[in-house]
């Protein structure tokens, strides 16, 4: 019996024992489970420049050390978050952010000096700057006032290092971009293909930007459908979500002061409530971020460091409940940086009417040798100033092992043929003044060379109509010829001296030229040009107390031009240089009524420091061996043109005038498409006019100056102005229409 009870004690105390054991290794069992951190999506709204507050928020969320599994942002939100799922640092996209070119990105238009010449010629013309298009004899608009060529190149740049990568979820963070469809109003989730392109229709706000089509769709901003995607990150298979919202508040009564306004407050609503609803979509022991952004609008990209501080602060006052997401086990991911890939082939997939050849001759990529991205980015925005195109795109692409450049261009959806306007006026309240206006039309890919027509028209004090065709004779169109006509007819004034004073006679003078030009562009900058020229006109008096009889003349001869432009603006430079020679000589043997030569030559430089600019110009014209007849008559007199005379009040066979000009913008610089800057500005001159070229003297030259107020208005650069002249001639002076 004793031995039977002790036998059971021992076989007890080994259950026992065991049965503790099981449940110390059942406890640890658990602990573990309980140590288990859950995994963490990250949920970025939309709104602009307040976006730039998430930066602030990675910058937080690595200083805890929490470790996000997956990310989803729309419109401001999808780049940021693009950058974040890239693999940089918090610092690295601040740094990034900095140095966007946020206006660029709200524009099509190249800088002014990168345009070729053809494009240039066009701004001397005072004709306004909007254009209608024509296709099919319709009127045509576009979908959106930014097509989003130069963000889209911009996008490019900033994932760059990640531009091999088609599917999302192997970014070293797993990443969606939200964009909506324009024609059902549903979410569009990129989960691959390009991160520009995801990002680019993410942020395709309607009206501004012009959808982008992709996949069978049309989108445009996500916010209208999803501009807080807390169901999309879900989605994606993480335990818990860090949802950031820096959607834009809805404006007061008082803001409500214009239809932008109003429009913008419908797009808000409509984000707003969509918001709302995500936002009611989260779970328990999900944490949502509101930064207070109250100081920073949607178009506030000059305050980026406020943004980060704002949404670094935002989530740091709420450590201690991200603290459950705190793992210091896991390594963040570096994002890895591949070299640049040898380019074996380069293709275009091209719908325009001009050839792919003419596309290609621009492109400096050499086969066989790495990707040279700044060089290509370049030679876009070259073919791109071809002002045929919506969209000018490239792309890496594999085949048979081998990486191919493929450029893709897309022909304008509404017409690349346009027509424009202006309007050309001026008084000097001295009984001096002039009303013009003017159109053009340009018709663009007559040919696959890429030739135009063109034809400009003005009515008023001076009449013109005119017409041209632009051919290219290569690939490159370096060279080209160009057959013209023209007809023009405008007053010439002219000052007599006698007994009772100063009289003034008003001649009209009209002619008639045909021509032919050969010519050579090069650099954007430089153009020269070699011609033969056929004119025949008329003059006559207008005075009627005088004899009213019409004369007529001949000139016809050759004549070469010289042009260099590099500056940025015609109407209110701030950089750059010009320079315009031109000589033309008639000879009697070709059928001209005289053997004269007839040169111009003005040069103009120009140079700003922030707000303030200063330019400078020398200019002359002559009229050598010329008989004293109207037409051959340069003139002086006007705003800036010895300032306190009226305009064409001095006249001679040869004149010379020398500027010196300062300007002061008194309106800041905006990062919208539309920007109407104002300009305080004073001028200082000397020059005169002469009849015979052994009068020229230099100590003659009449002294002037002006003060001005000028605005670069929508229909073109308007002025109001004072001008004095050290020989008492005084002027105020109006006008719409005018360059440097």
């Amino acid at each position: 019996m004793r031995w039977l009870i002790s036998g059971f004690l021992m076989v007890a105390s080994v259950v026992a024992f065991a049965a503790d054991e099981n449940s110390h290794t059942s406890n640890k069992s658990l602990d573990k489970e309980t140590i288990k951190k859950p995994t963490v999506g990250l949920v970025l709204s939309g709104g602009g420049a307040r976006g730039i507050a998430h930066v602030g928020v990675f910058k937080a969320l690595e200083e805890m050390n929490i470790q996000v599994s997956a990310v989803a942002g729309t419109s401001a939100g999808s780049i940021m978050g693009a950058l974040y799922a890239s693999g940089l640092s918090a610092d690295e996209i601040a740094e990034e952010v900095k140095h966007i070119d946020w206006k660029g990105g709200f524009s099509d238009d190249a800088n002014r000096p990168d345009l070729p010449m053809r494009r240039k010629q066009d701004d001397f013309k005072n004709l306004i700057k909007y254009r209608v298009s024509i296709k099919d004899g319709e009127v045509r608009l576009p979908k959106g006032v930014v097509q989003g060529q130069q963000l889209n190149l911009i996008l490019k740049d900033l994932f760059k290092d990640v531009e091999d990568v088609r599917n999302f979820d192997d970014l070293p963070i797993p990443y969606r971009a939200v964009a909506a469809d324009i024609l059902t109003g549903e979410p569009y989730v990129f989960k691959g293909g390009s991160l520009a392109t995801a990002t680019r229709a993410s942020m395709s706000i309607p009206g501004v930007y012009s959808p982008v089509e992709y996949d069978g769709h049309l989108l445009v901003d996500g916010g209208i459908a999803a501009n807080l995607p807390v169901e999309i990150v879900q989605a994606m298979g993480v335990d818990q979500v860090i949802v950031v919202d820096i959607s834009t508040p809805l404006k007061t009564d008082d803001e409500l002061d214009s239809f932008l306004a109003m429009s913008g407050q419908v797009l808000t609503i409509l984000t707003q409530r969509n918001t709302a609803e995500q936002i009611g979509k989260m779970k328990k022991g999900d944490i949502l971020i509101r930064p207070d952004l109250d100081e920073i609008t949607t178009f506030s990209f000059d305050k980026t460091e406020l943004a980060i501080q704002r949404g670094y602060e935002a989530t740091m006052a709420l450590q201690q409940q991200l603290a459950v997401f705190v793992d210091n086990s896991t390594e963040a991911i570096a994002i890895s940086h591949s070299p640049n890939p040898i380019i074996n082939f380069i293709e275009v997939e091209n719908n325009s009417g001009i050839s792919d050849e003419l596309v290609l001759a621009r492109v400096e990529q050499q086969l066989g040798k790495p990707f040279d991205r700044k060089m290509v980015v370049a030679n876009i925005a070259d073919i791109y100033s071809l002002d045929y195109f919506e969209i000018v795109d490239y792309d890496l692409i594999t085949r048979d092992g081998k990486t191919g450049l493929l450029l893709t261009t897309k022909e304008r959806s509404w017409g690349s043929d346009y027509l424009r306007v202006g309007l050309i006026f001026s008084d000097d309240f001295n009984g001096r003044s002039s009303f013009n206006i003017a159109t053009s039309y340009r018709q663009k890919g007559v040919n696959k060379l890429g030739a135009e027509w063109y034809v400009f028209g003005q009515l008023g004090d001076t009449t013109i109509i005119s017409t041209d065709l632009y051919q290219p004779i290569d690939y490159n169109t370096s060279y080209y010829v160009q057959p013209y006509f023209s007809y023009q007819g405008q007053h010439v004034y002219e000052q007599l001296i006698g007994t009772s004073g100063k009289l003034e006679r008003d001649w009209w003078v009209a002619r008639t030229t045909v021509g032919f030009d050969l010519g050579k562009s090069m650099l954007n900058d430089i153009d020269i040009r070699l011609g033969l020229f056929y004119s025949d006109g008329i003059y006559e008096l207008k005075d009627a107390t005088e004899d009213r009889s019409e004369s007529s003349f001949v000139d016809t001869g050759y004549r070469m031009l010289v042009t260099y432009d590099s500056i940025d603006n015609v109407h209110f430079p701030t950089r750059g240089y010009y320079m315009n020679l031109s000589a033309a000589q008639t000879d009697e043997n070709m059928g001209a009524s005289y053997d004269l030569t007839h040169y111009i030559a003005h040069f103009a430089g120009v140079w700003s420091l922030g707000n303030h600019t200063l330019l400078t110009s020398v200019s002359g014209e002559g009229f050598h061996n010329a008989p004293a007849e109207p037409q051959y008559r340069a003139s002086l007199g006007g705003f800036r043109r010895l300032s306190g005379y009226s305009t064409g009040a001095l006249s001679g066979q040869y004149s010379m005038l020398a500027k010196l000009q300062y300007s002061y913008r008194l309106t800041d610089k905006t990062l919208l498409p539309f920007d109407f800057p104002a300009y305080l500005g004073a001028s200082l001159e000397a020059g005169n006019v002469w009849d015979d070229e052994s009068d020229i003297d230099p100590s003659e030259l009449i002294n002037a100056g002006s003060i001005y107020l000028g605005f670069d208005s929508p229909i073109g650069p308007m002025y109001l102005g004072f001008g004095l002249s050290d020989d008492r001639q005084q002027a105020v002076y109006v006008s719409i229409g005018d360059t440097f």
